[in-house]
């Protein structure tokens, strides 16, 4: 195991970097980054005597602020797996005397045989406070995607499960961070709120809610409204252990900021999508995926750039409204279910040059199974639109043939292959000049195949 000892420096020294087993007496610095690489996985990891030793002198006798940096040679899902990664109190009464600021940060190399695919997992920042509860307490974090068929409350796809691992409270001022813009291999150790392309963007754009998970119910976490910083990273604060529920959804529990009329959390409107584009003439899918009974009432709030067509059509489970766009613009389209909960979706009507048209809006099959359809392209070659999965270890997706109709369209086909069985739904995307249109897929095992037929139109301005 190697340590790397390295000063951030401030003002004209603040590119230098100070390689050494003693700290140096070196002008004002306001970090020092203590580095310990190629640290054997094992699932419980306990610092040494000489570690605690460089932390607490940094802190004590350099007066700044310390990061710790834990590289560990195992795969992500290894490291997310730990049991423990314990600092003792002493270390803990150090950063409280000093009043320094101390961040722990968990990284593993993502299963590359070199090791120098290092990835951050999570990261503890212990701010300067009082700390109540003097105990040796344990870092080890587990996050997991949650499967809104064990929980009796509403759950959308991009929830996440964050399992703290430790029993013990922690020490006041206590933040937790969770990056989020990265994938796992494996469906089942999924370690992040995971978000790929214009579902990060929707991501960085709103804010997230914290609930507090007890079998199969859910308590809201009193102040906990969360957005994603500009590193694609969650910082949040946890004092006691337990498994918690970080979701986009208000789940309309009690001191969540419910705007409904206090409908129960298993009645909260829940969208497939929340945000869409179209062109002036076409027509955007809303699907209502919850509640799957009752009736609802679907506005739009700029009926001169958008108006909904006809009622709802029961599709997949769900219900199905179809909104089209009138005139350039933005308009907030309403969704009302009859026991008074609602949600909303910002559909954006532009010009349109071109367009993007995929035959398919939903499809459900088991292990093993394939499906073939079509993506029609107007005002674009073939050779411009990008296919792919995402989760391509659940289902993937690729080309078949390409079909030039000679009136300015193409035609191409593609077949997605069911691979494992999974809780949560897969998205195959088309993309072409920065518009998407979209299949949702599950693959479950023992279904019967099938799906549903659509023209879902995505415009483009260029």
């Amino acid at each position: 195991m190697r340590g790397l000892w390295k000063k951030s420096l401030a003002v004209a020294l603040s590119l230098g970097l100070t390689l050494s087993a003693i700290p140096l007496q070196v002008a004002r610095a306001a970090t020092t980054e203590l580095i310990y690489s190629d640290i054997k996985y094992t699932s419980t990891y306990s610092f040494t005597t000489k570690q605690l030793s460089e932390i607490e002198y940094v802190l004590t006798n350099e007066r700044e602020d310390v990061v710790v940096e834990l590289h560990f040679d195992g795969t992500s899902k290894q490291v997310q797996d730990m049991s423990k990664i314990t600092v003792p109190q002493s270390t803990l009464q150090v950063i409280q005397k000093t009043g320094r600021k101390a961040t722990f940060k968990v990284f593993s190399n993502n299963g590359s045989e070199n090791g120098s695919d290092m990835g951050m997992e999570y990261a503890w920042v212990f701010h300067k406070g009082k700390m109540d509860k003097m105990a040796d307490i344990n870092l080890a974090l587990k996050t997991t995607s949650v499967s809104p068929l064990k929980l009796t409350d509403p759950i959308t796809v991009n929830s996440a499960a964050v399992q703290m691992k430790h029993t013990t409270e922690l020490p006041q001022n206590t933040e937790l961070i969770i990056p989020v813009d990265k994938e796992s291999d494996d469906d089942e150790k999924i370690g992040y709120p995971v978000f790929y392309d214009d579902e990060l963007e929707y991501a960085k754009k709103n804010s997230f809610f914290l609930y507090k998970q007890s079998g199969s119910k859910l308590a809201y976490v009193t102040n906990s409204k969360y957005k994603m910083n500009k590193d694609c990273e969650f910082r949040f604060g946890i004092s006691t252990g337990g498994t918690y529920v970080l979701t986009p959804t208000n789940l309309n529990l009690s001191g969540s900021g419910s705007s409904s009329s206090g409908s129960s959390s298993s009645d909260s409107v829940q969208l497939s999508a929340y945000t869409g584009t179209v062109g002036i003439g076409a027509t955007a899918s809303i699907l209502i995926q919850k509640p799957t009974t009752g009736t609802f009432t679907v506005t739009s709030g700029n009926p001169t750039v958008a108006q909904v067509i006809g009622g709802g059509t029961a599709v997949n489970g769900g219900t199905q409204y179809k909104v089209q766009g009138l005139s350039t613009g933005v308009s907030v389209i309403t969704v009302t279910s009859s026991n008074g909960s609602s949600t909303s979706y910002t559909l954006t009507v532009q010009p349109a040059t071109g367009w993007v048209m995929i035959d398919t809006l939903s499809y459900q099959f088991a292990p093993g199974n394939i499906y073939d359809y079509k993506v029609t392209l107007q005002g674009a070659s073939a050779n411009e639109v990008n296919t792919y999965s995402s989760r391509p270890h659940i289902a993937s997706v690729r080309e078949l043939r390409r079909v030039d109709r000679g009136n300015g369209q193409v035609d191409v086909y593609y077949r997605i292959t069911a691979h494992r069985a999974s809780n949560d739904p897969t998205t195959v995307f088309s993309s072409v000049r920065g518009v998407h249109s979209s299949i949702r897929v599950m693959v479950t095992a023992g279904v019967k195949q099938g799906g549903v037929a659509a023209r879902n139109l995505s415009y483009f301005t260029s």
